[in-house]
């Protein structure tokens, strides 16, 4: 299995349930939930990235369930995928060749020939720091055309958002003044960034989830053991070169 971040909705009897992936393979997948579901049962759920990997709906079964390992883990479905048909097949097959860690991956807008361009809207100085930590190892070691701004405040994040174009919008919720929520919510009423795909970051759990994503958000991660492999996902998911 790869180590990878996706989006990843789940269908359940109270509604869809929206987690992400920690690793996928060309035949079952490690699904961040803690969604009650045995081993043997049968899930159908969509994968996706926002703005660089269009969502699909798949079915699988339950494998194993296996316990949060510890502080900052979630507990992980394992689940092998129960493929309708070739084209199912192939399109995880497409997925897992984009984020492989052996390989080299086309770019998501090459047509353009601009990076893709980051916001990430985080008040802690040290997050920051790792962030930028990881852009330097991650993405330049890949080749990737990946440039991150950073903003320490709604306000400033919102200034940002008017005068320069992003693919792609990370937003802690804890913020000074106002939470992340909000200002996601603000973006989604805003006719030209209504569309930006934006990711939810926090240790406020399951309340900070269920408030980002109610306002908008695309994916919500817990912080910080995910961000590495949010990193590794953009840089392999943004790369200039194909395999």
């Amino acid at each position: 299995m790869c180590r990878v971040v996706l989006r990843a909705e789940i269908e359940s009897d109270a509604g869809s349930v929206v987690t992400n992936t920690t690793a996928l393979s060309e035949s079952s997948v490690m699904l961040a939930t803690e969604l009650r579901a045995s081993e043997g049962a049968v899930l159908r759920f969509q994968l996706s990235f926002p703005g660089l990997v269009e969502p699909r709906r798949y079915e699988g079964r339950v494998l194993r369930v296996h316990a949060a390992e510890g502080h900052g883990f979630a507990r992980v479905l394992e689940v092998t995928f129960s493929f309708r048909d070739d084209d199912e097949r192939r399109g995880v097959c497409a997925i897992v060749d984009r984020v492989r860690e052996s390989g080299v991956f086309r770019a998501a807008a090459p047509a353009e020939h601009r990076p893709y361009k980051v916001l990430l809207v985080e008040d802690n100085g040290f997050i920051r720091e790792m962030f930028a930590y990881g852009v330097d190892k991650y993405f330049r070691k890949n080749d990737a055309t990946v440039c991150v701004d950073f903003a320490d405040d709604a306000e400033a994040a919102w200034e940002m958002l008017q005068t320069t174009t992003y693919d792609l919008a990370i937003v802690d919720y804890f913020l000074p003044l106002s939470t992340g929520a909000q200002l996601v919510a603000r973006m989604r009423r805003d006719a030209a960034l209504h569309g930006l795909p934006v990711v939810a970051i926090s240790v406020g759990g399951a309340k900070a989830r269920e408030a980002s994503l109610e306002a908008g958000a695309d994916l919500f991660l817990d912080k910080p053991i995910v961000l590495r492999d949010l990193f590794t996902t953009l840089a392999r998911l943004t790369s200039k070169e194909s395999a």
